[in-house]
């Protein structure tokens, strides 16, 4: 949901830093949309994500690596948020690679 934090990970990743791409599209063509971080530790396997308040509602995919060879998730659907929570639990969003 948007303007909550979730987990993101990874298998395989290397000590080098990465860059962590939010896509929009189909399985066929992924368009990216915002770079969430480009300095994301590809060893540490894990990144939590604010997701913002004002994202556009719609279906996502996270690419983690250089463009255009970054390994990238499955489709995930971002939704409104329901309602306010004082401090919201950390879930896990999606698996990259």
């Amino acid at each position: 949901m948007r303007g909550e934090p979730y987990l993101i990970t990874w298998l395989g990743g290397t000590s080098a830093h990465r860059v962590l791409t939010l896509f929009t599209g189909d399985d066929t063509a992924l368009f990216a949309v915002q770079t969430i971080n480009d300095t994301v530790d590809g060893a540490s396997g894990r990144f939590v994500w604010l997701v913002p308040p004002d994202l556009q509602l719609g279906r996502y995919a996270l690419g983690l690596g250089p463009r255009p060879d970054a390994g990238t998730s499955s489709l995930f659907e971002v939704v409104a948020g329901g309602g306010t929570a004082p401090v919201p639990q950390l879930r896990p969003l999606v698996t990259v690679g």
